[in-house]
């Protein structure tokens, strides 16, 4: 066998030399007895360079002396060259060796090599050659990067993205996908894509129509694992395998609740504008006719004096007169923005007070009291300190509306909190049912007989325009209700 090797011209050498595999053989004193014109390809090292020789590995191999015939050899894989151990996992296979890892400038180039050994022994078992072989895998290698590349990609992308097979089936999902549906990926995967939606609006669409529609774009509604519904952006098309036929589904899911309450927020004020410009014109046309009513009224209660008969009839055109002023303030208020620039800093304590001394004069004063808490230290906010005196004075206004006669409306400013300073208007009612919760922003909503229903509505556009929030809820404990203004905290109080 060893004389085989050694001889020029075998049938075995002719073999290996016209092997297109990058191939070249080492006898036990680990010297080169053939390298064939594919190595010489691979690598840019002439036969004529190495046969005889085994000094020109360093370069080829890394630093280390010993050559991939002494790993063979010794079985030693502690000998591994250093450019195996650090670019590739290794194993000794058999008596062999096998590795895979880049070579960062072979022949000019960065390659991907698979690198076999295999020892070549007599029939006593004594070693007598070494066959080695160099394949050069760049363009699997790419691939496999590019998918990982692609996976990692598709993994931290915010949206969620589904393949499915051909009955629907999930075959994969990222970890967006499961985290707005409020699950982990192992929970989802393999089963109907369709449990990430009600069931009450599954559609049953072949697999085929999907195909032939191409991409399918639709807002929809998912659900999350603890029930709670939320709209979605889908967009789906159909997976083709080599031959194009379609194999599955990729879908991707988008979670649109902040876009849907930032277009509802934007539909609710160009309605107040347009409300706003509407009563602009109405107030313009109607101010002098009210005003005209207001005056015959006055003259012909001058006229009539104290005659029991017709006092009951101007005190009715009054009450109207007055019904119709207080409507077209208010329209004109809830379409009207606030002026940014007029925003100046302001104690929500003094705002409170204030808007508590202007309430006392009103008739409804007679049969509630207000009590004020506040802290100790100051809450100052960004103002238009007329308008948020409006917004105290409208919920005092609902809170006496819901109060029984004589009960107390407690006004609390609270502490700081977030950068928040928040306000909070309670009365001693009956509460409020969801549907009141979920309705009394509304404009021209009202659970009060003869009520215009724009006094909330109101406070929320002002709140609102001032960068804060409103909300309501039932007392706890009962009874009554409480509305929390929230208002961001001057920037010179956070400083």
């Amino acid at each position: 066998m060893n004389r085989d090797i050694n001889s020029r011209g075998t049938f075995t050498e002719q073999l290996l030399e016209q092997s297109a595999v990058a191939t070249f053989v080492l006898n036990p004193r680990h010297q080169v007895i053939l390298w064939n014109k594919a190595c010489e390809a691979l690598t840019g090292l002439p036969a004529s360079q190495l046969l005889g020789t085994d000094h020109h590995w360093k370069p080829f191999y890394g630093h280390k002396r010993e050559t991939l015939a002494d790993i063979v050899i010794d079985g030693n894989i502690e000998a591994l060259p250093l450019l195996y151990q650090e670019h590739a996992p290794s194993s000794l296979i058999a008596e062999g060796l096998h590795a895979e890892g880049w070579y960062p400038n072979l022949n000019g180039r960065s390659r991907y090599i698979i690198f076999e050994a295999a020892p070549v022994r007599d029939d006593h078992g004594a070693l007598v050659a070494v066959i080695e072989t160099l394949q050069d895998l760049p363009e699997r290698r790419r691939l496999e990067e590019n998918l990982i590349l692609l996976k990692e990609a598709i993994e931290s992308l915010p949206i969620g993205i589904t393949i499915t097979d051909s009955d629907g089936r999930m075959l994969y999902l990222n970890p967006a996908e499961a985290e707005m549906h409020g699950c982990e990926v192992s929970d989802l995967a393999g089963k109907d894509s369709r449990v990430m939606a009600p069931q009450t609006i599954w559609q049953a669409i072949p697999f085929e129509q999907l195909h032939a529609m191409g991409s399918w774009r639709r807002e929809s509604v998912n659900v999350r694992r603890n029930g709670e519904l939320f709209p979605v952006q889908l967009t789906s098309r159909a997976v083709k395998n080599a031959d194009g036929a379609p194999i599955g589904v990729v879908t991707a899911c988008e979670d649109v609740t902040d876009r849907k309450k930032s277009e509802e927020k934007l539909r609710k004020a160009q309605t107040l504008e347009a409300i706003g410009k509407l009563a602009a014109g109405v107030a313009h046309e109607v101010r002098n006719p009210l005003n005209a009513i207001m005056a015959i009224s006055e003259a012909l209660a001058g006229e009539l004096g104290d005659n029991a008969e017709y006092k009951p009839f101007l005190t009715h055109i009054r009450e109207q007169v007055d019904r119709l002023s207080v409507l077209m303030r208010d329209l004109l208020d809830l379409g009207k923005p606030v002026d940014q620039l007029s925003l100046r800093s302001a104690d929500l304590r003094e705002l409170c007070s204030a808007a508590i001394d202007i309430w006392k004069h009103s008739g409804v004063q007679r049969t509630h009291a207000v009590r004020m808490t506040a802290p100790d230290g100051p809450a100052r906010v960004k103002a238009d300190e007329r308008r948020l005196q409006q917004v105290i004075l409208n919920l005092l206004d609902n809170a006496s509306q819901h109060s029984p006669e004589g009960s107390e409306i407690r006004l609390s400013v609270l502490e700081p909190q977030d950068g928040f300073c928040r306000l909070s208007v309670s009365d001693r009612g009956t509460g409020m049912t969801p549907e009141i919760q979920a309705r009394i922003f509304e404009p021209f909503y009202s659970t009060r007989r003869g009520g215009i229903g724009l006094g909330m509505s109101i406070v929320k556009h002002i709140v609102e325009n001032h960068g804060g929030s409103v909300s309501v809820a039932n007392n706890d404990p009962p009874p009554g209700g409480a509305v929390v203004v929230s208002l961001p905290q001057a920037q010179e109080e956070l400083s």
